[in-house]
């Protein structure tokens, strides 16, 4: 699984997205995307995302709450 292209494709989509709009990461990517990982891979890829909003290599996003779930919403500042 290419992280780094997820990265980038997840950019690309934050940037069409409206400031003030919450989202969950799998909110991002085409069903078919998102369902082409596994569990785990997207378990991984969510940290990974995780980890980039809080060093603040995504740009305008910013971290809001974990969910009952155990998903992240985000928002874009």
């Amino acid at each position: 699984m290419n992280y780094t292209q997820l990265l980038q494709q997840a950019q690309q989509t934050i940037s069409s997205r409206s400031s003030g709009d919450e989202f969950e990461l799998k909110d991002l990517f085409d069903v078919a995307t998102w369902h082409s990982m596994s569990d785990d891979q997207q378990r991984e890829f969510g940290r990974i995302f995780a980890d980039e909003v809080r060093q603040g290599r995504i740009k305008g996003v910013e971290y809001v709450k974990t969910r009952s779930d155990h998903h992240n919403v985000y928002r874009k500042l």
